[in-house]
């Protein structure tokens, strides 16, 4: 089904390049149309990339936080307009409700994501340099000493509002962010590798190596420092980036939320209402618009900016149709600092896993080529 020529040939040529290997896996309904591995899994070795290779997911964890945060809400554990201080008394004061958690509308910012964040910066330096160890609930209590970059509700910026609902969740539940995710997500999706820590000594094998590449020489240097945070004496579960999974796990991650909240065997995991929202534009103003803009414009082929998207929960939502063969508006999905990739179309049926290991990822140059050249190779003659 289809004729993938175009963007098998692509990942050819960027395993070959700025990319040290990548996969990419395509369903259409619940059809595998397309599996392509390229390049290798470390470069030291030079072993070639499998289906149980693992992947540093980063910010597609995203996605299993806004899914288990809106299992809750169905649960009525919790509300969308709940404040966060209901669950987490260091916020008291802060005006954030789980909405804005969920929506990036908090004013928690990444300590790296913009100019203003100085502040944030000093706070989480000095909390990692004072704590060699930490879980999940100091790490969401640190950040309440952070100062906002805007009082809540008023603008997008995309930050760390995820790790405080791993927080949040924990509390709730009354279990670990990784015991609730393996209990009320992974096991339902049968997602059996995925996971936040190395716990047996060969999975360490499988975990593609991860690098950035010296822009001088064009050679790639291995970025050892990101494995220790998987290391099962690392207690903290990030919500905002700490799984790693195998690119078949995401696809049945991704796929639920293409059947509208059910596994493969029909069971509902998540409600179609929670679906709904989660996939929904919640940048309602034009400021808030324009600043998801602002940071996540693609460059076209033509190196132009565009930016046809607006922002979930956990997902990036295109907001307007985008010229054949590119996706259509509705379709939703994200990315990792690594460069990995989701993308789920409904009205087309089609779902989307790419995976890499490089830093920078160079989603904005990568993914809107990548994109194209899967409907291409699924519409084109």
């Amino acid at each position: 089904m289809g004729n993938f020529g175009k963007l098998t040939a692509y990942l050819e040529e960027i395993s070959q390049g700025p990319v040290a290997g990548c996969a990419c896996l395509v369903y259409q309904g619940e059809q595998e149309v397309y599996r392509r591995y390229a390049g290798r899994k470390t470069t030291e070795g030079g072993e070639a990339l499998e289906n149980n290779t693992l992947y540093r997911l980063y910010s597609l964890t995203k996605l299993a936080t806004a899914a288990a945060v809106l299992q809750l809400k169905e649960q009525k554990k919790l509300r969308l307009e709940d404040s966060v201080e209901t669950f987490l008394p260091e916020w008291k004061g802060k005006g954030i409700s789980i909405r804005h958690l969920l929506t990036m509308q908090s004013g928690l910012s990444y300590p790296y994501d913009t100019e203003k964040a100085a502040g944030v910066c000093k706070v989480i330096n000095e909390f990692r340099n004072t704590h060699s160890r930490y879980a999940t609930r100091e790490y969401a209590a640190m950040l309440a000493q952070t100062p906002l970059m805007f009082r809540p509700g008023t603008d997008f910026v995309y930050g760390t509002s995820y790790d405080v609902l791993a927080a949040v969740i924990e509390e709730v539940s009354g279990q670990t962010f990784g015991e609730y995710l393996q209990a009320h997500l992974f096991a339902p999706l049968h997602m059996d590798n995925t996971m936040f820590k190395i716990c047996r000594e060969k999975d360490w094998d499988r975990l593609a190596g991860i690098y950035s590449r010296n822009e001088k020489t064009g050679e790639f240097y291995r970025r050892w420092e990101k494995d220790e945070a998987y290391r099962p004496d690392f207690p903290f579960e990030e919500g905002g980036g700490g799984l790693l999974s195998t690119i078949d796990d995401e696809m049945r991650l991704a796929l639920m939320f293409q059947r509208n909240g059910r596994n493969a065997e029909g069971k509902a995991v998540l409600s179609e209402e929670s679906v709904a929202l989660i996939s929904q534009n919640a940048l309602d103003t034009e400021k808030k618009r324009m600043s998801f803009a602002e940071r996540f414009f693609e460059l076209s082929e033509e190196n132009e900016q565009i930016c046809d998207y607006g922002y979930g929960m956990g997902v990036r939502v295109r907001i307007r149709d985008g010229q054949f063969p590119d996706a259509p508006a509705g379709e939703f999905g994200w990315y990792g600092m690594s460069g990995s990739y989701v993308l789920i179309d409904r009205k087309n049926q089609i779902t989307a896993v790419y995976m890499q290991q490089m830093i920078p990822g160079m989603e904005k140059q990568i993914h809107p080529v990548l994109r194209r050249k899967i409907y291409e190779g699924l519409y084109e003659n």
